[in-house]
């Protein structure tokens, strides 16, 4: 059996993180480039959504943002798990 080279990633509390800011999950789990566009992407939207709800393109931007923070738990929690396996830990 292979000895481990990093910590042991956590998936649980890698897609709690997400769960509350999209993206982080995956930056802990050294997917910092993807995590940042996640967090990035996921604010931008909801942020232009909300400032343009008056007009059709806001609500048009809300499910963009529900799908961004969707991807962002996802990718955390496999991240987390691929890391581990990376790294020698089991499951």
């Amino acid at each position: 059996m292979p000895v481990p080279r990093a910590a042991r990633k956590e998936p649980a509390i890698s897609l709690l993180l997400s769960f509350f800011f999209p993206g982080v999950g995956s930056m802990i789990n050294g997917d910092t480039g993807k995590g940042v566009g996640i967090l990035l992407g996921s604010f931008a939207t909801l942020f232009f959504g909300f400032l343009l709800t008056f007009v059709i393109v806001g609500f048009l931007l809300l499910p963009v943002a529900f799908g961004l923070w969707i991807w962002g738990l996802i990718d955390a929690y496999q991240g987390a798990v691929k890391a581990n396996q990376r790294n020698g830990y089991p499951g």
